[in-house]
Formats: structure tokens, C-alpha cells, sequence
């Protein structure tokens, strides 16, 4: 069985917000992204966007849409976040475990 994806509460770093829009984009319904306003909007355009209107999407997206995506979604935007540590990172801190990988 596949670890439950957590998206956390608090949004992604404004530098790679172009990034996660662009992911939220990839992998959310046609309906969420119309009522988001950001759907067909163009990377430069996601990139201009004010911080209240990226945290609201996120806020929106994590609460709304992220219950009917399958996990491989959910880790798509994770990255976009994180990096590709990310998904390792917000399975272990779903399931209350420790990180899956040790850095030495």
C-alpha cells in the first residue's frame, strides 16, 4: 500500500512559485484550475502573480482538489516544491516515521 501524500499547510517559497503553479497546472481538474484563474495562464504569467494570490491557490488546492488525486500527483507537486527529497519527506511525516534515508 502507498503512503498517504501530505501537502503542507504553509505554501512554498515565493522563489519557486512558478514552479508549483506550473505543476498545480500538470496534475489539478480543468474545474479547479477555472475557478483558480489560472487556467491556460502562461509561466510568466503564474510567475507574476501576487504572494496572496499564489497562498490562496495553494490553500485552495491542498483543501480542495488534493483528495481526488492519486499520490504520483501529489508528489509531482511536492518536487516542484521541495526537490526531490520531498516526497520521501511528507510520506514519512503522514505515516509519523522518520526520514526515509539517513544523510551521513
Amino acid at each position: 500500500v502507498e503512503p498517504a501524500v501530505v501537502l503542507p499547510e504553509e505554501p512554498p517559497p515565493p522563489k519557486v512559485q512558478k514552479a508549483v503553479l506550473t505543476s498545480i497546472q500538470a496534475v489539478a481538474p480543468a474545474a479547479f484550475l477555472q475557478e483558480a484563474g489560472i487556467s491556460g495562464l502562461s509561466g510568466n504569467a503564474l510567475a507574476k502573480l501576487k504572494r496572496p494570490d499564489f497562498e490562496k491557490i495553494w490553500h485552495d488546492f491542498r483543501d480542495k482538489a488534493t483528495p481526488d488525486l492519486p499520490a504520483a500527483k501529489l508528489r509531482q507537486v511536492l518536487e516542484a516544491c521541495w526537490g526531490s527529497s520531498a516526497p520521501a519527506a511528507a510520506a514519512s511525516a503522514a505515516s509519523g516515521g522518520g526520514p526515509k534515508k539517513g544523510r551521513k
